[in-house]
């Protein structure tokens, strides 16, 4: 990272040790930054004001092909270059929450709709079908848990 106003090097990030950026995405808080590389499908998370690595993001097999982040900046969608599910992300825990699968098609993460719970995801082959995935809000999820454990309490 530069001082834009000196041209002065704050730090340098090293965003892979091997192969090359295959990816990037900026969070819209524009503290963290996520980035792929074609040497391992691994998605790392960076802090950018101190350049220090968050998070590795495990769980694809193939290449990462687009990295995407809701526009709240809760949710992290990731794709590959082959046939392998999209995967969700929970930005606070960093645990995987969803696998969305086209059998037999390759999808790429496309961009979350303002709303931050629906992605839209491009189908490659089969006539190029574009795919709608929604997701609870978190307002949605945290009520149907509530609801949960009030119904687990009752005798």
């Amino acid at each position: 990272m530069r001082n834009v106003a000196t041209g002065e090097e704050v730090y340098s990030l090293k965003a892979y040790t091997s192969g090359s950026l295959q990816g990037m995405a900026i969070f819209p808080d524009g503290q963290r930054l996520a980035t792929a590389s074609t040497g391992a499908p691994v998605v790392k998370v960076w802090d950018l004001a101190t350049g220090r690595e968050l998070v590795a993001l495990r769980g694809h097999n193939l290449v990462l092909f687009r990295i995407v982040v809701s526009p709240d900046g809760q949710r992290l969608a990731t794709s590959t270059i082959g046939q392998e599910p999209i995967k969700l992300w929970d930005t606070t825990s960093w645990e995987e929450t969803a696998s969305l699968e086209v059998p037999g098609a390759v999808v790429t993460a496309g961009g979350f709709i303002p709303d931050g719970n629906t992605l839209a995801g491009y189908e490659f082959g089969h006539g190029g079908v574009l795919h709608l995935w929604r997701a609870p809000s978190w307002a949605e999820i945290n009520a149907a848990e509530a609801k949960e454990q009030a119904e687990i309490k009752q005798p």
